[in-house]
């Protein structure tokens, strides 16, 4: 097993252990004492509901099927799912036996399964899905390292004895728990940026562990409190600031399976919610939907709304739920920013929080400089929640964590003297127009509150004299209009100079997003050069 003082770019990284950020007990025992202190705690994904110690009974037969396969401790297992409680059993399987836990969202494709395989030289793979009977032998196939592939659905075409029923790891003798070091490797989350390809981010227990911990802490989550978990299987929200929290808060998790705003309000009225993670799709969905105020979603009393915008969380606040509140983070580093419940409402509205107790963050200018309050600047993160490293990408894991154990994240942000930052972009998203630089968020920022936006996104289209020009891109609120000269009113009024304003505008009925609900800026930024490739390359 890999242990993190073998990993790469560590030099000058605080002593975790010594700050009492990490600690001895494996990640497994932290959660089979959660569950014994909590013997009232349930998950239900809507087809069963099972105590936590009756998930970790399971979680040891799983554990024991796997072994039986001949699957080895210390080696990669792959569950592919939507939220289920077999999914989250399969996932607990990991950490009793020994196992490198690898979630899979259910939308990635067969090939997609494969090259993850490949990449981590994993032994078996676990689909729970029936939507696609030839996916397994499709990914066996392409994967010939795999030793067992348990498959809940049908098993498709073909004689491949790896082929095995799902049923034979439920009925499994139950394995002795044999958990990993907690500084060993236990899960590598697949990330859906928005720019460029997934990447395998490789945690360790007490990685995970950390995040959970301090976000429980600092939003005052525990065994009263009852989980909705909105995200998909396999992305960083859902399953570690989901149902991980959950399991190790000692709460009860409701789980959904698909998304739709209707079941969100009718779940968080039905069971009580009152603690949950939605995406930027998700408020804007929620928000607009019919039920909103014919539910009760008074038990709701805070929600992480990450990616949000201030109008929003306004918007939400004391309708939807008590308290909205920001976060920034990402799977490299798990939910480094919030706001506390007691922050000033204006901070929980407007930024996207302060570091969580324990981590540490910088905005630093172009020469490694500590930019001024108010300015904008590069962000580095650090803490005991950082990836320990980049799946089969030393080249990547060494350009990105730096020396003292700083995650270079590629966004620019402004910082307040407060503490609280703020999102502005992606570095790759700067616009270069001549030689000025335009910040996307800050011309988004600006446009959200135009009363004809239901969603902004500015990007690049190329220009031969200038490089870049900005080019607006909004889908409208039903029955709304807007042009250019609107926009630039509108910036104007807000105080944003000539420069900054938009010279194209292209309005869409959605936008293209990844399966964790971002907005695929680089498919964006392609359709804009597409339809408005008269306008940007006239005579072209």
């Amino acid at each position: 097993m890999r242990r993190h003082d073998d990993a790469a770019g560590r030099a000058g990284e605080p002593d975790w252990y010594a700050a009492g950020h990490w600690r001895g007990e494996t990640l497994w025992d932290s959660l089979v004492a959660a569950a014994r202190q909590a013997p009232g705690a349930t998950v239900d994904d809507g087809r069963e509901a099972v105590s936590l110690s009756a998930l970790h009974e399971r979680a040891c037969r799983i554990a024991g099927g796997l072994s039986a396969a001949g699957v080895g401790a210390g080696s990669a297992v792959i569950v592919q799912s939507r939220n289920s409680v077999d999914a989250c059993a399969a996932l607990l399987a990991c950490f009793a036996g020994g196992f490198v836990a690898i979630p899979l969202p259910p939308m990635f494709s067969a090939a997609q399964v494969a090259a993850v395989a490949a990449s981590a030289k994993a032994e078996a793979l676990i689909l729970l899905e029936e939507e696609d009977g030839q996916r397994p032998a499709d990914v066996l196939a392409a994967a010939p390292a795999l030793k067992a592939a348990f498959v809940a659905g049908p098993a498709g075409a073909g004689s491949d004895k790896r082929l095995r029923a799902w049923g034979d790891c439920l009925g499994a003798n139950p394995l002795a728990p044999a958990p990993p070091h907690p500084d060993a490797d236990h899960m590598v989350l697949y990330s859906s940026g928005s720019t460029g390809s997934p990447k395998g981010v490789v945690h360790s227990g007490n990685t995970l562990r950390f995040a959970v911990e301090a976000l429980a802490r600092f939003h005052q989550v525990g065994r009263t409190d009852r989980i909705l978990v909105a995200l998909e299987f396999g992305f960083v929200g859902g399953t570690v600031l989901g149902v991980l929290l959950g399991f190790l808060a000692g709460a009860s998790t409701v789980l959904m399976r698909r998304w739709d705003a209707g079941e969100c309000l009718a779940a968080i009225e039905r069971h009580a919610i009152t603690y949950t993670l939605l995406m930027p799709t998700h408020c804007f969905d929620v928000l607009r939907h019919p039920d909103l105020d014919r539910r009760d979603t008074g038990s709701l009393s805070r929600a992480i709304m990450a990616g949000a915008t201030p109008e929003q969380r306004r918007a939400a606040t004391g309708r939807f739920c008590g308290i909205p509140l920001p976060m920034y983070g990402m799977s490299e580093s798990i939910g480094h920013c919030t706001c506390a419940l007691d922050d000033a409402q204006e901070s929980r509205n407007t930024t996207d929080g302060r570091p969580l107790p324990g981590t540490d963050m910088q905005v630093l200018d172009e020469d490694g400089n500590q930019v001024p309050a108010g300015a904008i600047g590069n962000v580095f993160l650090r803490g005991p929640n950082r990836l320990r490293r980049y799946q089969a990408r030393p080249d990547l894991t060494a350009e990105t964590i730096v020396a003292g154990g700083w995650f270079r994240t590629g966004d620019r942000a402004r910082y307040s003297e407060g503490g609280f930052m703020t999102f502005i972009a992606r570095a790759g998203e700067t616009i270069r127009r001549g030689g000025v630089m335009i910040q996307p968020g800050e011309v988004e920022a600006a446009l959200r509150d135009h009363p004809s936006v239901a969603e902004i996104a500015v990007v690049a289209v190329p220009d031969r004299r200038l490089g870049e020009r900005a080019c607006a891109c909004a889908v409208l609120i039903a029955g709304q209009r807007l042009d250019l000269e609107s926009i630039r009113q509108h910036l104007a009024a807000a105080g944003l100079p000539r420069y900054q304003w938009p010279e194209f505008l292209l309005i869409l009925d959605e936008f293209p997003r990844t399966p964790s609900l971002k907005v695929r800026r680089a498919d964006l930024a392609a359709l804009a050069r597409q339809r408005l490739r008269d306008a940007i390359e006239p005579g072209g």
